[in-house]
């Protein structure tokens, strides 16, 4: 599902997510990889680690959606959480 670029940004982010949050290795990369799957079902959750889209995030997020961008899409989410937790 994911390429290899976006898996090893993955796995990066993920150890840098569970040391601010306080997860485990397995279930920060299981969270990132559901939020890159299927951001529109997660953004709520996200919010409780204080990761937020700006509208033209989101509207970024909803072209590359609609023009089964996916790729684009889950470059933009690893780049926003990526600011947060770093």
């Amino acid at each position: 599902m994911f390429d290899k670029a976006i898996t090893k940004k993955i796995n990066r982010i993920s150890k840098d997510f569970a040391s601010v949050f306080g997860y485990d290795l397995p279930t920060a990369t299981k969270l990132l990889k559901r939020h890159c799957s299927n951001p529109s079902s997660t953004f709520g959750y996200m919010l409780r680690f204080d990761i937020s889209y700006t509208d033209e995030e989101r509207n970024a997020l909803s072209q590359f959606y609609e023009q089964h961008d996916y790729l684009s899409m889950q470059k933009l989410i690893l780049d926003v959480i990526d600011k947060r937790v770093n």
